[in-house]
This record gives C-alpha cells, sequence and structure tokens, in this order.
C-alpha cells in the first residue's frame, strides 16, 4: 500500500516537475536566440579621447579633466563671463562643474551647487574668494589648478587654459 501510495504521488508531481522544466527552457531560450553569441562579452566602448591643441601645435589629452567654476548669482562680472566660458567650455567639448557661493545659479549656469567650507578650504587656501573663478581639476585625481580670477574675454581664457595644461603637463598629472 505504501508503495502505491509513493508511486501516486510521484506520478502527480512528473507534471508539475516537467512544467517547471518548460518555464525555464522557455526563459533560457531567449539567450541563444539567433544573433546572440552567449560566449559575447558586453564591452563598453571606449570614451573618445578629447584633446587641446595648444597654440604651440603640441596636442594634449584632456578627457579627464574639466572646468571647475566659482560664482555668485548677483556678481555682475560672472553674469557676464558666465555666457563666454558656457561658450569656450562647448566649443572645446570640456565639461563645466559650477559652484555657487550664494547658492543660486544664473540664466547660463542655472544647475549649481552651493559651496562648502571644505571646498573653500581644498580651492581657495591661498586665493581671494573673489568671483568668478576657474580651475581644471582631473576627474580621476582630483588635481586642481588655477586657470583665471575675474572676467576675461574668451581669447584670454583660452589662454589661461593653455598655460593651465601646460603646468599640469610639467608637473607630470596630465594623463
Amino acid at each position: 500500500m505504501k508503495y502505491m501510495l509513493s508511486l501516486l504521488l510521484l506520478m502527480l508531481t512528473l507534471p508539475i516537475a516537467a512544467s517547471t522544466l518548460d518555464e525555464i527552457a522557455a526563459l533560457e531560450k531567449h539567450k541563444t536566440a539567433v544573433g546572440h553569441d552567449p560566449t559575447q562579452h558586453r564591452i563598453a566602448p571606449k570614451a573618445k579621447p578629447q584633446t587641446l591643441r595648444l597654440s604651440t601645435g603640441q596636442t594634449l589629452n584632456i578627457t579627464h579633466w574639466q572646468i571647475v567654476h566659482f560664482m555668485k548669482s548677483d556678481c555682475p562680472f560672472c553674469q557676464q563671463f558666465n555666457p563666454v566660458l558656457s561658450s569656450v567650455a562647448e566649443q572645446l567639448n570640456m565639461p563645466v562643474f559650477v559652484y555657487s557661493f550664494d547658492g543660486l545659479g544664473d540664466s547660463t549656469f542655472s544647475s549649481v551647487l552651493p559651496v562648502t567650507t571644505e571646498v573653500i578650504s581644498e580651492c581657495f587656501p591661498e586665493l581671494p574668494q573673489v568671483t568668478p573663478t576657474d580651475f581644471i581639476v582631473s576627474t580621476q585625481t582630483l588635481v586642481a589648478i588655477p586657470v583665471s580670477q575675474g572676467m576675461r574675454s574668451a581669447e584670454m581664457f583660452v589662454n589661461r587654459l593653455e598655460q593651465s595644461f601646460g603646468l599640469a603637463e610639467k608637473l607630470g598629472v596630465l594623463q
């Protein structure tokens, strides 16, 4: 009797096991669909190197650098310089990270972060807290090199960028 009961229970569970196996097979089926190679690894495309051509003709790789900009929303010099900075950064395809001393943006840079005491101590240990102030910063090492303080023309700002990247290269921090 026990043997018959065990056999009956076994026979009742076989369809359940079969349907579970069918479900697993259906889930696995899409993995081996046409055009899908399970041995193929997904590799993220490498970022295209971003370069800056200096006036000397030398080309520098600036892929891992960005401009860090300090401003105040009511600063008249910032209001004049911010469109210049935005235009230069766009031409160079360089990101701009913006801090604001009053925590507010303007029409050019509406998305800003408020300046913290830690940021001030890192960026302005010996510099006056003047706006606008710009640095180039490595996104890999966080090395910061001053670019300019105060309002500049686009040409003057690009010249200062070249000098700052030249300094980064001399210091051996330009990757």
